[in-house]
């Protein structure tokens, strides 16, 4: 068997993802992305990732994204970068996060004087009610009528006298249940934006008195599921719509075992995510790289600062609920092309199939992309909402969403997300010792009695076919009794080539039998497909 008409075996745990694609985000949130990557010598990945979190935080909730009369999206989304100690990542996310910050201390100062003067009103409408209650209850027949329609005059009164909250916008280190709360304060919507990865761990249950995982806000704050918390001691909680965005910047090691805490694969609180993983340039920085010029620096605050005053929509009595962004006809055609695109890379053997609960989602992701983007695109508009979602938008949003797919793959490995990849490995050493350039899955079975049940061996084996192992053989179908014949399969003849240098190596260069593969090499830093994983090195003033 020729080895022309094979690809080399893609190693396991070595997806090699792509830098960010900063060319399709608006020129003014480039131009950041591009700058904060140069000033800090971090991967383009990390400033995107987190910018695009702090859109997403200033308009969830205000603008949901309408594709057709019965499917639309809301805005907020699940963002995580991981990279390891030393890669500055609370430099990248303190310079991120400064307008929400900027934005959250002027609200307080303005509305301090109106919580002040409702609180007044309320407390003294609060004292004028108790005292007409008292003066009902003592009262005679005669009365008794007119003091009670006098006290439920008051209480209306209260009832009216609206005290303003300051908004909080962003929580951190906060547990499920204080998050409810919070959104119960805030009208519906927050953003857990975090330098650590300690939420997960809060997720976990980490301090749930009751044990064990607790993460359904995030599953129904995903996607604007109604909540509603009843417990003994406590005011009932009610949260129409809720909004949450994760911003969150973690090491690898955060990642590892998430797979195995009870639920957060099986109940899809891991497809909810938008992971990147980018290389980290430490060893490769310049040791005295340009500052981020002003004019980009003023920029990015100003539109951010425009997305956060942005006014809410009201219904027929006036609270506040969201505004709607439509497609055009050309954006709605890009995404369902997508959409076909991604279908039959989930079948059986197929690249997507291990990844199925993430991929499924992310059509709707790349609809929330695409409204981020032109929410951002637009961001000193009166209206942005306005303006039809254009074909050029939902462009750049499908580039981020091909971007994201194999950093999930790379997420799931990191996450042990994939139960089959050990058994995968066990296989291909079976493969290897077996020497043959074909081999039937019963033989497997047979050989290695490792598996209870024949099914057992599938996912491995497809894992195996997605990094180019083996394939699955052309068989004839043969009709009439018997037992059926069992599904064929052609080893690569690269992985004989590369074990003829060493008999004693039971695995391919970079294998190794009790541990996973390590990262890919760091990438080349002359090529110029890099130009978005490095920075630029001429900054001009507000251009780059």
């Amino acid at each position: 068997m020729s080895s022309s008409d094979w690809q080399p075996p893609i190693p396991f745990d070595q997806f090699d993802p792509p830098p960010f694609p900063t060319g399709a985000l608006p020129d003014w949130l480039r131009s950041w992305v591009r700058a904060k990557s140069v000033e800090t010598q971090t991967p383009s990945d990390l400033a995107a990732m987190l910018s695009l979190s702090v859109v997403a935080t200033a308009t969830a909730k205000k603008v949901r994204v309408v594709v057709d009369p019965v499917w639309n999206q809301p805005l907020n989304a699940y963002f995580v970068t991981a990279l390891p100690p030393g890669n500055r990542k609370s430099a990248v996310y303190t310079a991120a996060t400064r307008p929400l910050e900027r934005f959250l201390r002027e609200e307080a100062r303005r509305l301090t004087p109106e919580i002040r003067k409702a609180s007044t009103l309320k407390r003294i409408a609060a004292k004028r009610l108790k005292s007409a209650e008292g003066e009902a209850a003592k009262a005679e027949d005669l009365e008794k009528e007119e003091l009670e329609r006098v006290a439920e005059a008051l209480a209306e009164e209260l009832e009216r006298i609206h005290v303003p909250v300051v908004p909080r916008l962003i929580a951190d280190d906060v547990t499920p249940e204080k998050l409810i709360s919070l959104l119960v304060e805030q009208g519906g919507r927050m953003a857990v934006l975090s330098e650590e990865g300690g939420i997960f761990g809060l997720m976990a249950g980490r301090y749930n008195k009751e044990g064990g995982p607790n993460f359904e806000v995030y599953l129904k704050a995903w996607d604007g599921g109604e909540i509603r918390v009843d417990r003994i001691g406590r005011a009932s909680e009610h949260i129409h719509e809720p909004a949450v965005t994760l911003g969150l910047t973690v090491q690898p090691v955060v990642l590892e075992g998430l797979t195995f805490i009870p639920g957060f694969r099986g109940r899809g609180l891991l497809a909810r995510f938008f992971y990147s993983l980018p290389t980290s340039w430490v060893g490769r920085r310049e040791t005295n790289p340009p500052s981020m010029p002003e004019s980009v620096r003023a920029t990015y605050e100003r539109k951010v600062l425009a997305l956060l005053r942005l006014p809410w929509n009201e219904d027929r009595n006036g609270r506040p609920i969201h505004h709607d962004l439509c497609f055009t006809s050309e954006a709605r055609t890009m995404l369902d092309s997508f959409s076909k695109e991604l279908e039959p890379r989930l079948r059986p053997f197929a690249d997507l199939e291990l990844y199925a609960d993430w991929v499924t989602k992310l059509a709707g992701g790349v609809v929330r992309i695409a409204g981020l983007l032109h929410m951002a695109k637009h961001a000193e508009l009166e209206r942005p909402w306005a303006m039809p979602l254009a074909g050029e938008t939902m462009q750049a949003a499908l580039q981020i969403g091909h971007y994201l797919i194999p950093h999930a793959k790379a997420a799931f490995q990191q996450m042990s997300a994939d139960p089959a990849v050990e058994a995968a490995k066990l296989v291909l050493r079976w493969i290897v010792r077996h020497g043959e350039p074909d081999f039937t899955k019963r033989e497997a079975f047979n050989d290695l009695r490792l598996f209870g049940r024949a099914d057992a061996l599938d996912a491995p084996l497809a894992l195996l076919v997605i990094h180019k192992y083996i394939r699955p053989a052309v068989q004839e179908l043969r009709s009439g009794p018997g037992r059926k014949p069992s599904p064929e399969f052609e080893v690569n003849p690269h992985l004989a080539t590369q074990n003829s240098h060493n008999a004693q190596n039971p695995l391919p260069p970079g294998h190794s039998a009790d541990s996973a593969d390590s990262a890919g090499p760091i990438p080349d830093e002359t090529d110029p497909s890099m130009d978005d994983a490095r920075p630029d090195a001429d900054l001009e003033e507000g251009v780059i």
